[in-house]
């Protein structure tokens, strides 16, 4: 292995790293924005209870 194998190696790594990262972060923003979503409906449900 000479110096441009691991340059290739250690930038395809970082790649891949920087995709992972970015969709474990879209993972996340989808679980937040569906956990506010189940919240709503559920507090109109039990609002809709009462009512």
């Amino acid at each position: 292995m000479d110096m441009n194998d691991i340059a290739a190696i250690s930038y395809f790594s970082a790649v891949g790293i920087e995709i992972m990262f970015g969709q474990m972060q879209f993972y996340w923003e989808s679980l937040k924005l569906h956990n506010q979503w189940a919240l709503r409906v559920h507090q109109r449900d039990q609002f809709s209870s009462f009512g």
